[in-house]
């Protein structure tokens, strides 16, 4: 292999404070030459760099040119803003806002509520419970325990509404929202009848039977009918089932007295009226609305193949909002001038109605809003409520906070 000789002119340390140099001959190959020769380039740049910023001898270090600015074109001039600056305290876009938390509102917009609800109020389950005055907008926050762990809104009655909680077990609320009866479990719509004298549900151990519950929510009076049943209504402290072995509806009262009021399958009911699934002796069915105060009986279009869920009852039971399966269509009923009439599709899950079955209370694109249809003209309204709702409550009409769950909110803060 060829080798060569490199000259290195070398620093060495002499005496105190002195350098001296020497010239090394060194034989290398070609490989050792290059990097003797790459040393002795890296030696060079790291001197250089060191004179060049003074880290050297201070006698020989380059002092920096004072740098004078050169002004171009005329003298510039302060540009007055057209508005003044934020404060050091205001937030600004690369800042986080603070928000206030969900039901800290002290009112809400009710410009596009319907003047038809400016006399009711709407409640908020939860905890803690929120009322919202249709007609001013104030929110109110409600002390107690009744609504805190609703998940369902069943149904609202003249006497207070029915909801079930968490755990599935179903209770009755008085308006004043300070006492409830309790239905016992696997409560859901249409089964049970509140009215003004009697509370019935159907017992969750057993299809045949019917149970009477008193203000204190024991159970009176436990009746096993003869056949499997429904409970489809109720009027006077009697209820309405349905027997399916006869093809009939029943009335029954307390004492175990069993009447039969109308040929058919009973669907639903309210007060004293019927949805019931008649046919004839060729066996053509139809879905019929029946008035048991004067016998009329109204034929439907709705399908007898279908079946049919209750949605919402007026509270005075006279008119109801029921869906069909079928399809998912909704069918309001009123049995004061017994009609049936189809509602244009509404989208989302409905929440609620009012106590008269005349609006509809459903979702809309943001959380906390809600729609309101009218289901007479379809008219909307739209309410933002202070939290998103998993359910709600529409009060009937002059229905306002009892002064005693207001004041225990209010000590609870």
């Amino acid at each position: 292999m060829a080798t060569g000789a490199v000259d290195i002119e070398m620093l060495e340390a002499g005496g105190p404070g002195e350098l001296t140099t020497s010239t090394r001959t060194v034989e290398a190959s070609p490989s050792r030459r290059g990097l003797v020769l790459g040393g002795v380039a890296i030696l060079v740049l790291a001197g250089l760099l060191a004179f060049t910023r003074g880290d050297g001898d201070p006698a020989v270090a380059a002092a920096p040119e004072p740098f004078t600015p050169t002004t171009l074109g005329p003298e510039p001039t302060t540009t007055t803003m057209p508005f003044e600056p934020p404060p050091p305290d205001t937030p600004t876009d690369t800042e986080e806002t603070a928000v206030d938390e969900p039901g800290a509102l002290d009112s809400v917009d009710v410009s596009q509520v319907p003047d038809a609800l400016r006399t009711a109020s709407i409640i908020l389950p939860g905890d803690p419970a929120l009322a919202i005055d249709l007609g001013t907008g104030a929110v109110t926050e409600l002390g107690g325990r009744e609504l805190d762990r609703v998940e369902e809104v069943i149904e609202s009655t003249e006497r207070g509404v029915v909801v079930r909680d968490e755990n599935g077990s179903g209770k009755l609320v008085d308006w004043g929202l300070r006492s409830s009866i309790g239905l016992g479990w696997n409560i859901w719509p249409g089964s049970s009848v509140v009215t003004e004298d009697a509370i019935w549900v159907l017992d969750a151990d057993g299809d045949r039977n019917l149970v009477r519950i008193d203000e204190q929510g024991r159970r009176t009076d436990v009746l096993e009918l003869p056949s499997w049943i429904s409970l489809v209504g109720g009027a006077d402290g009697a209820a309405y089932v349905s027997a399916f072995a006869s093809g009939s509806v029943v009335r029954v009262t307390d004492d175990g007295d069993l009447r039969r009021v109308a040929e058919g399958i009973g669907v639903m009911g309210g007060e004293e009226w019927l949805l019931l699934l008649g046919c004839d002796d060729q066996l053509t069915c139809a879905i019929e609305l029946v008035d048991l105060r004067t016998g009329r009986r109204l034929e439907t279009d709705l399908d007898p193949d279908s079946g049919f869920e209750l949605v919402r009852r007026s509270t005075d039971g006279r008119r109801a909002l029921v869906r069909e399966w079928v399809d998912g269509s909704l069918v309001l009923l009123d049995a004061d001038d017994l009609s049936a009439q189809r509602i244009d599709p509404i989208n989302g899950e409905h929440l609620a109605t009012d106590a008269d079955v005349r609006f509809v209370f459903g979702p809309a694109s943001a959380a906390a809003d809600i729609q309101i249809v009218e289901l007479a003209t379809g008219a909307l309204g739209r309410l933002t409520l202070p939290r998103a709702p998993t359910s709600i409550i529409v009060t009937p009409d002059g229905w306002v906070p009892d002064e005693r769950i207001v004041e225990a909110a209010s000590s609870t803060r």
